[in-house]
């Protein structure tokens, strides 16, 4: 396995895809699996009777896509809340709040990370993190594997946030696993600041998209209200293990 290191980033040379023990996966069971195809199934159902709804008139080939993209991003919330919770039963509610609107907008947040609250020091142990969750297919390079950053959708979390509905939050980014359809691997994560950050250097990918390389997002074992600030990153947890 071999990197370099150029200037301010990382280009990966080989290895294609991040290691179990740095970016844990999770395996979803035969039963959550096939609730989170159902799933996928009646959101894209549903953002396509929205669009016609609208006078839009999608194309099969459309259709197709919306729903591919809603495989990946419902099983990716799936595993991210069994992974924080133990169960999909926010997830699963997200779907169904969506189902039951009427806008193609994603829904804000997609999870939260409920406070912890001493109740008889009335004391907030933990504070509750919302948390965007942004999936994407395997790349056959780890070099394209990136966060993608929608700016009104950074906007829409921050004031969100400004309003109470959780005390901070960060964007998670999940990468299906090729031949392994259960599993999903749960990358790393940005914070707010760091999403600011790539936004102000104006990291963008071909597509003109807002983006931040995996290897610079944190590690998601650090997602908590204690370790939230963690400088450590992907690459440096990498290195730590001796990946490169």
């Amino acid at each position: 396995m071999l990197y370099r290191r150029k200037e301010t980033h990382v280009e990966v040379i080989t290895m294609k895809f991040p290691p179990s023990q740095v970016c844990p996966r999770i395996r979803l069971s035969d039963e959550i699996f096939k609730l989170s195809e159902y799933w996928s199934r009646e959101t894209s159902k549903r953002s396509v009777e929205i669009l016609r709804k609208r006078n839009e008139q999608p194309t099969v080939e459309k259709i197709k896509k919306d729903l591919s993209d809603h495989d990946v991003s419902v099983k990716g919330e799936f595993a991210v809340d069994y992974c924080f919770n133990g169960t999909v039963k926010n997830a699963e509610e997200n779907s169904r709040r969506f189902c039951r609107g009427d806008s193609l907008a994603p829904l804000i947040p997609d999870i939260i990370l409920h406070a912890l609250v001493d109740s008889e020091a009335c004391y907030q142990i933990r504070a509750a993190i919302g948390v965007e969750v942004k999936s994407t297919r395997r790349k056959d390079y780890l070099k394209d594997l990136k966060l993608p950053i929608k700016l009104e959708q950074f906007r829409e979390y921050q004031r969100a946030r400004d309003n109470g509905e959780f005390s901070m939050f960060a964007y998670i980014l999940t990468v299906t696993v090729r031949n392994h359809p259960n599993d999903v691997c749960l990358v790393g994560f940005a914070r707010e600041d760091d999403i600011k950050k790539s936004i102000d250097h104006n990291n963008r990918d071909t597509y003109g998209n807002h983006v931040i390389h995996y290897l610079s997002l944190h590690p998601l074992d650090c997602l908590n209200s204690y370790n939230y600030q963690t400088s450590e990153t992907v690459y440096d947890r990498m290195e730590k293990c001796g990946y490169l």
